[in-house]
Order: structure tokens, then C-alpha cells, then sequence
């Protein structure tokens, strides 16, 4: 009976460990870029055949709403946060990454917030379909109201590169204003 017991014993350690070896491996998300992440996410690259891109495109952004952080957000000096807006793709072409006519968010102008100054689409925002937008940015030392203006990369068939932004006429920015206390 011992004899049992020992082999019986022997054989649950060798599964216990075939076991662990076998487990996955968390991989931690590691960076300081921002994060966009569209309703419906296609494939990275260049845009498939028949795509719409370029002088064929009407690109329209418009904002939805403030996920997180709506103006006159209060926060603590040098307090880390993460902007997130909603915008609907309502042009004629798709947004995406590289090769795509509206590719990335652009810092344009107030205070950086510690934010990158290019953040690039990390999928494919088809029209019609809408898109969270996320910034990671960190409130500045000094207390005081402060705003930070985004807008979108837009990459015309000729190379020749603008921004557009939200309303009627593409040109108001994104952004986020904060009370830093």
C-alpha cells in the first residue's frame, strides 16, 4: 500500500508540474502612448483594394461626447488621468493606420498635459461607426484651469498633410479642460 501511495504521489507531482510549465504567462501592458479604440477594429496596414482614400474622400468627424473627464473636471496637481472622447466617423472613407487618409490624433494646441504629441489609430473606424479616443496626460504642478486641443491627422493623396476637426466646418478641436487644484 505504501508502495501505491508513493507512485500515486509521484505521478500527481509530475502532473502538477506539466501543468505549471503549461500555464499561460500574463503579459503586462507596458507604454506611455495613447490608447484608440474604434467600436469596430479591422487590420492594421494598408487600406483593401477598392477602399475609398485620398481626393475620393469626404472625412467628417463628430464628437459625441465626454467619456471621461468633462470640462471643469477638478484634479489634483501632477495627477496621472486618461481623456477618453467619443467622435463618429461621418465621412465617406474609413480611418486607420498607415495609408489610411485620416491616420492619427494630433496635439494642436493649449497645454500638452504631458500627452504625446502624435497619437496614431490603432485600427480600422469605418463610416458611420464610432470610436473612444483615450489620451493618457498627467494635470500640470501649478493650480489653475487649464485646456489641451486635439484634432485629427489627415494625409491627402497628394502627401500634403492638414488637421480636421469636429462641426460644420471640420475646424474645432477636441479637447479637455481641467481645474487643477
Amino acid at each position: 500500500m505504501k508502495r501505491f501511495r508513493a507512485i500515486f504521489l509521484v505521478i500527481v507531482a509530475i502532473f502538477a508540474a506539466q501543468l505549471a510549465c503549461n500555464a499561460p504567462v500574463p503579459i503586462p501592458l507596458t507604454g506611455t502612448g495613447a490608447t484608440i479604440t474604434p467600436v469596430r477594429i479591422g487590420t492594421p496596414g494598408t487600406p483593401p483594394a477598392g477602399t475609398q482614400t485620398g481626393a475620393d474622400c469626404t472625412n467628417k468627424v463628430t464628437f459625441i461626447n465626454d467619456v471621461t473627464f468633462p470640462d471643469n473636471t477638478h484634479v489634483s496637481a501632477g495627477q496621472a488621468f486618461t481623456k477618453t472622447w467619443r467622435v463618429r466617423n461621418d465621412g465617406t472613407c474609413p480611418w486607420g493606420p498607415t495609408g489610411y487618409p485620416v491616420s492619427a490624433l494630433v496635439h494642436t494646441g493649449g497645454d500638452p498635459m504631458g500627452g504625446p504629441e502624435e497619437v496614431p489609430l490603432a485600427g480600422v473606424v469605418q463610416p458611420g461607426d464610432t470610436a473612444d479616443i483615450s489620451v493618457p496626460l498627467t494635470a500640470p504642478a501649478t493650480p489653475g484651469s487649464y485646456v489641451s486641443q486635439w484634432m485629427f491627422k489627415v494625409n491627402d493623396s497628394a502627401g500634403v498633410t492638414q488637421t480636421i476637426g469636429v462641426g460644420e466646418n471640420g475646424d474645432g478641436p477636441l479637447y479637455v479642460q481641467i481645474v487643477v487644484e
